[in-house]
């Protein structure tokens, strides 16, 4: 839904705020809708990728909305990696798509040279 989504939004604009409302409250609200519905939407897939091992315990994270955009990052990493770019042409596409527009928060949600991956 975001790749459809992204280029009917002009430059500047956001794609889940409207004009006029403040981007923190709709993060917050998002953040309680997740909070109420995360048992709900859970699958096998998404505990795998929110799963890491703490020493002997294995810890799940829980979703959320940073969450999902750590993982669409991760995974549009994955996906542009085959596609011959090098990395800071991928960074570029990257952090436009996510509105950043600068390349080193990439290496924040994939780390350097893509070391999360």
């Amino acid at each position: 839904m975001f790749l459809t989504r992204l280029p009917l939004i002009k430059r500047g604009d956001k794609l889940f705020v409207v004009e006029n409302q403040n981007t923190h409250n709709i993060v917050q609200d998002f953040e309680r809708f997740l909070s109420r519905v995360r048992d709900q939407i859970k699958t096998k897939e998404g505990i795998a990728k929110r799963s890491y091992k703490k020493g002997q315990a294995i810890v799940v994270n829980n979703l959320t909305w940073h969450g999902l955009r750590y993982s669409y990052i991760q995974d549009r990493v994955r996906q542009l990696q085959t596609s011959g770019l090098t990395g800071e042409e991928l960074k570029r596409i990257l952090s436009k798509e996510i509105g950043h527009e600068r390349t080193i928060v990439i290496d924040v949600y994939a780390g350097k040279g893509f070391s999360y991956l």
